[in-house]
Order: C-alpha cells, then sequence, then structure tokens
C-alpha cells in the first residue's frame, strides 16, 4: 500500500498518464482508474470494466421471431424472386430456420445455405421440363449472386477510373468497346416478373414465353439488375467481345423487322454507348 502512504496519506495528487502527470479524472489514464486498480486488489471477485459479462438468458420467444424475421428478409434480398416463384409454383424449399440449422452445421451463411438449397432441389428434378422451367426462374438471382461473390479488392477498379478517359474525348465509331468485366447481360426464356406481378385470379400456370433480357452490373459493392429493351439487349448483348459501333449496328439491324438508315441507327447506339459507359457497363477494349 506504498502508494496511499506515499499520495492518499500525505494529500499529493496521485500521477496520472498524462502529460506531465496533470490531474485526470478518467478511467483509462486517471484517478478513478487508479481507484478500480485498488478496488479489485482489494475484492478480485469485482467484475472487469473491459471484458464485461453478459448473463446467458433464453432469448424471448418474441426476440426469437424477430431474429427470423431478419433472416427471411436477408435471404430474400438474394433470392426472393426465385423463392416467391418457387412458391406460386407449389415447389417448395426448407424454410429458413431449417437453412440456418444447415448454415452452422457447414459453417457457411443463410444466404449460401439457401443458395445450395435451390441448386439441390433444381438437381433432384426428375422432369426435364420442370428442372428446366426451375433453372430458368433461378437463372437471373443465381448470376447476380456469383457477381456479388466476385467483389473484392478494389483497387485495380480503382486505378483503372483515374486512367479512364471521358465520354467526350472517345471517338466511339473507331474505337472498340466491350462490356465491363463487372456486368451481364442475362437471358431468360420466360417472363417472370409479368406472371408474378399479374393477379392470382388472372394468374396463368406459366408465365408468357420470352425471351426477356435483364443486365447485372456492379456499382461499389451493390450488384443491381435492370430490365432491357429489345434494344438496348441487342447493343450490350453484342459488347461480349470488342466491337466498332458498325459491326453492332450490322448486328442490330439483322433483328429489326424494318430497314432503317444505318447512319440513324449508329447514332443511336453511339448514344446508348455513352449512356452505358458513364454507368461502367461498358469500357474501352483498350482498358
Amino acid at each position: 500500500m506504498r502508494g496511499r502512504e506515499a499520495f492518499e496519506s500525505t494529500g499529493r495528487s496521485w500521477p496520472c498518464g498524462t502529460p506531465e502527470q496533470a490531474t485526470d479524472p478518467g478511467l483509462m489514464l486517471g484517478e478513478a482508474g487508479i481507484g478500480y486498480h485498488y478496488l479489485r486488489l482489494a475484492s478480485p471477485e469485482t467484475p472487469s470494466v473491459l471484458l464485461p459479462r453478459l448473463a446467458l438468458t433464453p432469448p424471448s420467444a418474441q426476440a426469437t421471431a424477430g431474429v427470423e424475421q431478419l433472416r427471411e428478409q436477408h435471404v430474400a434480398s438474394y433470392f426472393g424472386r426465385t423463392l416467391a416463384i418457387l412458391h406460386l409454383l407449389h415447389l417448395e424449399l426448407p424454410p429458413v430456420a431449417a437453412e440456418h440449422a444447415e448454415a452452422q452445421r457447414s459453417a457457411a451463411s443463410d444466404v449460401t445455405a439457401c443458395f445450395d438449397s435451390i441448386q439441390r432441389r433444381i438437381a433432384g428434378e426428375s422432369s426435364v421440363s420442370l428442372r428446366s422451367l426451375i433453372e430458368d426462374a433461378f437463372r437471373l438471382e443465381r448470376e447476380r449472386y456469383e457477381l456479388t461473390w466476385e467483389i473484392g479488392d478494389f483497387t485495380e477498379e480503382l486505378l483503372g477510373d483515374l486512367q479512364r478517359p471521358e465520354g467526350v474525348e472517345i471517338r466511339w465509331q473507331e474505337t472498340p468497346v466491350r462490356l465491363s468485366r463487372w456486368a451481364s447481360v442475362v437471358e431468360v426464356a420466360w417472363d417472370w416478373d409479368e406472371w408474378l406481378a399479374s393477379p392470382e385470379s388472372d394468374r396463368p400456370t406459366r408465365p408468357n414465353a420470352g425471351p426477356v433480357h435483364f443486365l447485372l452490373y456492379r456499382t461499389g459493392n451493390q450488384v443491381h439488375i435492370r430490365r432491357l429493351s429489345w434494344f438496348a439487349a441487342a447493343v450490350l448483348g453484342s459488347l461480349r467481345t470488342p466491337a466498332l459501333v458498325d459491326r453492332i449496328a450490322a448486328q442490330v439491324e439483322a433483328l429489326m423487322t424494318s430497314s432503317n438508315d444505318r447512319a440513324a441507327l449508329a447514332q443511336r447506339i453511339v448514344e446508348q454507348l455513352q449512356h452505358a459507359y458513364r454507368v461502367h457497363v461498358v469500357e474501352l477494349a483498350s482498358q
């Protein structure tokens, strides 16, 4: 107890861990911490304020239900569309709670467990036509999930942005472009969104045939889905390999039912490319 004899008994200030040992009432560097140190010396059962011990009481039914709801919402943010389609097709998966138990056993996340569950459901379907239907329903969210998993170090992307020319500096007619590595055009055979949005009383047994095209693209750590018009799908779909505007125009023109002025079509394509370039959906082939 030499500290007490040297300071408390003599009326001197306790030296604190501050510049020039100035008096400080704080816990980490000051007198509160000194007092707490002696308190734990005198009474070792005094709990640590730096390592609190929580009383482990069973969660209430309301809390458990809230956690399950959050799990379901999190999984639905990835695969809600697919799960809704499977439900309407009367092809149910195990509930999220069961998937969570499986995820804990395999050290996987709820989202990964749901993804694996859908994959198993597809692989286990004996009907070829029904398996093809489920695969088509799952394709969009499956590709978004896989693109999300590719998100990692942004260093290369940031350095590329610093070297990226402004759109007004590009001679679009002479510069080959391609779809960005962080974007893809997804084609599905059936119009599932229209089918999901239709009133239950008027919903047909199967959705209308497509094809329907979607754009998947990443901004930061988010992967977005956008439904495409046939023209945008034709332009962006032709960019899986580097292409000039003339080649894109020839491919788009082949899909059109009526003849068009090639110069006007090329200008429309350039406008589409400029917009896609601004949101990082296309990039220069030299990048």
